[in-house]
């Protein structure tokens, strides 16, 4: 079944499907660009001019600290944005996640730095970021909702794949532009240069808009109102009724988070000062994961599909702990070539887990609250996973004196609590789906 044969099924036109679709993959895009673009540019920028340090590790777990506020702003933001985007609809909520993003990322770029205003220069900077993580908090559950519940159920991983996606695609552009920015810029990337990507924000917010505005409420909520099924408090009875899934979400997610997190933002500062590669090299390897991982998951989400989602799954999570030590083999080699093929094989595997998440996290929770209950246990999972992950790794890095192998266990620990989370949420939907049945 091609996109085009849609709008046959579940009550949604071909024309509202493909928008949903186009709609969630760049405007997520767009908004992972801005969230992203601070994880690049805070371990080789931020740590430089926000948090000066004669020991260049400290000034890195200083910027990386700063990456993290933004992580725990994120379950804030989503409390917020999808409750009321279970009592209002989803897209509303995106278009004023999309702006929140936009907007503080452009003032980023026009911040002053420590040398200028001093101490106030990191302070307003971590301010920003934590706006920017209540921003971007709601965005994902709103996102993948929207093309999930336009999708046929019986391909709701594909197109969940799909949508889920637009975080990859957001890695590329935002290592994209920072390499064309360096190319430009040269001896000025320090001086000024790096403020054109964050200012480019504002470009991007209009490329969204235009995208989103575009994009039509999704039948499922429709039907929701018309019913008057709306809950008043959705981020509430979510939890009351639901909060062993929460749980388990929180645990699944901070494994699958944390990997992409530490090979896409630590991987550049520990390429850069630890193996002291060119930053280009390394930004090329990270568009060359994001490409892999684009591809990867959406191949992987249409594939839980046909087999299941917990199937294919659990066997990303087995890979990646199976991976991880030959991942920093690879990178330790300080080869150009290596580094690519080890980011790219990384991409490969995340598509194992970001492909059919996007449908298995939605399809676990009621209409009436499933705003709600994907944007919570994710969120907050995603504080731990990816919000401390690099910070974790940098501070595993100088503890054991550059040693990787703590952050590999780290990794493989993690993987065990994730299949744990996983396989329970598969068993326990399955158990519902028997008694519904009977």
């Amino acid at each position: 079944m091609t996109l085009g044969d849609t709008g046959s099924r579940d009550g949604g036109g071909t024309e509202a499907v493909r928008r949903a679709l186009i709609g969630s993959f760049f405007g997520t895009g767009l908004e992972t660009y801005d969230f992203i673009l601070f994880g690049i540019t805070a371990g080789v920028v931020f740590n430089k001019l926000f948090f000066p340090s004669s020991d260049p590790l400290n000034g890195t777990l200083l910027a990386f600290g700063a990456f993290a506020v933004g992580f725990v702003a994120r379950p804030f933001g989503g409390m917020i944005v999808a409750n009321y985007g279970d009592q209002l609809g989803r897209k509303p909520m995106l278009l004023l996640t999309l702006g929140g993003m936009g907007i503080v990322t452009a003032v980023i770029g026009l911040l002053p730095t420590y040398a200028q205003i001093g101490i106030a220069a990191p302070i307003m900077l971590t301010l920003l970021r934590f706006i920017q993580g209540i921003a971007y908090g709601g965005e994902w559950g709103g996102a993948i909702l929207v093309v999930v519940e336009h999708a046929p159920k019986d391909r709701r991983g594909f197109f969940g794949g799909f949508a889920h996606s637009g975080q990859q695609l957001g890695t590329v552009l935002a290592s994209s532009v920072i390499s064309l920015s360096l190319y430009a810029t040269g001896a000025q990337f320090l001086s000024w240069g790096w403020r054109v990507p964050f200012l480019l924000g504002l470009a991007m917010v209009a490329i969204g808009f235009y995208v989103r505005t575009r994009m039509v409420e999704t039948p499922e909520f429709v039907a929701l109102k018309q019913a008057g099924r709306a809950r008043k408090l959705p981020i509430l009875d979510v939890w009351r009724h639901n909060y062993w899934k929460i749980l388990l979400t929180i645990g699944a997610v901070t494994v699958t988070t944390a990997t992409f997190y530490m090979t896409a933002i630590f991987m550049l500062s520990y390429g850069i000062t630890a193996l002291r590669m060119d930053i280009h090299t390394v930004l090329h390897a990270l568009i060359v994961l994001g490409v892999t991982g684009i591809a990867s998951s959406i191949w992987f989400g249409a594939l839980s599909d046909r087999i299941g989602r917990v199937p294919v799954i659990l066997a990303g999570v087995v890979a990646m702990a199976l991976y991880i030590f030959p991942f920093f083999w690879l990178v330790q080699s300080g080869n150009a070539a290596l580094l690519t093929l080890a980011l790219a094989v990384s991409g490969f595997i995340g598509g194992f887990t970001h492909g059919p998440v996007a449908a298995f996290y939605t399809e676990i929770y009621d209409v009436s609250m499933r705003y709600s209950g994907a944007t919570l246990g994710t969120q907050i999972g995603i504080v731990l996973g990816g919000g401390f992950s690099p910070l974790i790794a940098t501070a595993l890095l100088k503890q054991f004196d550059g040693a990787t192998w703590p952050i590999c266990l780290y990794i493989i620990a993690l993987s065990v609590l994730g299949f744990i989370c996983f396989a329970a949420l598969g068993a326990r939907q399955k158990r519902l789906a028997y008694a519904a049945a009977d």
